[in-house]
């Protein structure tokens, strides 16, 4: 590559010498006119600034051109070399494998945190202490517990800050909530893990994480492009950065690690774009005990996700604690709804929640709580008055368009758009 680089850079030498002088008249050409219109002053300016920008975009595209001909093919040649050496020693060496310990069940005591998060009845199936150990129940979504002295705010929503010592902490949880696409549906995901899932093959699956096509990792609203996977019956270490073009040059890799045996957690969720090309991706979401930024993988297909989470559960029950991370949907906070915007429009919706079973669509703006209101109220308004029975004053999006029309026109005085009233808790 490099002689047939510097043989090609030797033939094209007499064109690149009269691009240059082409490229040079150019310049010069555009200086005069410059000069000619905006006088010396503008000419001075320009003559300082012109290089400045030629060298940075010259800079850039190096950077660039070494990125793409240098460190992806580096990158490329690494994991192929460590996917050939893993693979060798998963196969040479079958007694590396743990065997599967019987799993512990941990309980833990959630404190009821604040009363305008109603839990939906538990499940009579879920293990206690006088009945037999049962390794998963499928995941179903429920209202986190929250302190009962939570102070909201926009910043903080109703229901799930929690108090230390639990596993639901306020920032690990919008990290969380902040990877799903808006104006979108969540909802419950019911998966069983495969228990007969073999080592080597749970080896490969992982491997799957670095398959852009298959996975895509999330870090709040940001996608990361994960590079290279490495594991132990311990430890988890992803490599990975910012799959951002700008992200790339100036963002270096990150490579966070936990332990298997810190999971406490497994979210599972599938969720519905509503846009105008529907779509619906999987998501999940690994909670680590000591970790504010969660791992989420999203993926478009619901094999791939059974997969994924049959393989995280794998080694979690075969690291040092052998303990199981109990499936279960991505807990709702605000009576199962999220409105964004200075408009409060509802962009996400927890389906099965206190607000979908009260007719709450996406789209729809909250106008008020509680009584009907001259204008609409704000965020931190609304938010307060969110409790389990709460009465909901609601604006369609056809009826909102309808009443700006109208006042725009002229036709009425005031903005009043046509409210629809909503119970929660019926």
């Amino acid at each position: 590559m490099l002689v047939a680089g510097h043989k090609a850079w030797q033939f094209f030498a007499p064109a690149r010498k009269e691009m240059g002088k082409l490229f040079k008249e150019m310049v010069k050409g555009f200086c005069e006119s410059v000069k000619k219109a905006l006088g010396k002053t503008a000419k001075s300016i320009l003559d300082f600034v012109l290089p400045l920008i030629f060298i940075g975009l010259l800079i850039w595209a190096i950077l660039a051109f070494f990125h793409f001909a240098v460190v992806s093919p580096l990158h490329w040649i690494e994991n192929k070399i460590g996917s050939v050496f893993h693979h060798a020693d998963v196969t040479s060496e079958p007694a590396a494998v743990p065997t599967p310990v019987p799993p512990t069940v941990r309980s833990e005591k959630l404190e009821v945190r604040n009363s305008n998060l109603k839990p939906k009845t538990p499940n009579s199936s879920l293990p206690t202490s006088n009945s037999p150990v049962v390794t998963y129940q499928p995941a179903v979504s429920f209202a986190p517990p929250a302190s009962p002295a939570q102070t909201l705010s926009p910043q903080k929503p109703p229901g799930i800050s929690s108090p230390a010592g639990t596993q639901y902490d306020l920032v690990t949880f919008e990290t969380e909530i902040a990877a799903i696409p808006r104006n979108s549906i969540v909802k419950d995901y019911p998966l069983t893990p495969d228990e007969t899932m073999p080592g080597d093959l749970a080896a490969s699956r992982l491997q799957d994480l670095t398959n852009a096509d298959k996975y895509t990792m999330k870090i709040g609203g940001d996608t990361q492009k994960i590079a290279s996977v490495s594991s132990s019956n311990n430890t988890l270490m992803i490599t990975f950065k910012s799959s951002d073009v700008f992200g790339n040059l100036v963002n270096g890799s990150n490579q966070p690690t936990f332990f298997w045996e810190d999971v406490n957690t497994v979210h599972i969720n599938e969720i519905d774009v509503e846009t105008q090309t529907p779509s619906v991706i999987y998501q999940c979401s690994l909670i680590v005990s000591g970790s504010k930024i969660p791992l989420t993988i999203q993926c478009a297909r619901p094999e791939d996700l059974e997969h994924l989470v049959s393989t995280l559960e794998y080694y979690i029950r075969n690291s040092r604690l052998a303990h199981d991370a109990q499936p279960g949907g991505l807990p709702y906070p605000t009576q199962g709804l999220r409105f964004t915007g200075i408009e409060n429009v509802i962009s996400l919706l927890w389906a099965g929640s206190p607000a979908d079973k009260a007719g709450v669509k996406l789209g729809d703006r909250l106008w008020s709580v509680g009584k009907v209101a001259n204008q609409q109220l704000d965020r931190e308004d609304i938010e307060k008055g969110l409790s389990p029975s709460a009465i909901l004053f609601v604006v369609s999006p056809a009826d909102w368009d309808k009443a700006l029309a109208a006042k725009n026109t002229g036709a009425v005085k005031f903005f009043s758009p046509k409210l629809r009233k909503v119970t929660l808790g019926l």
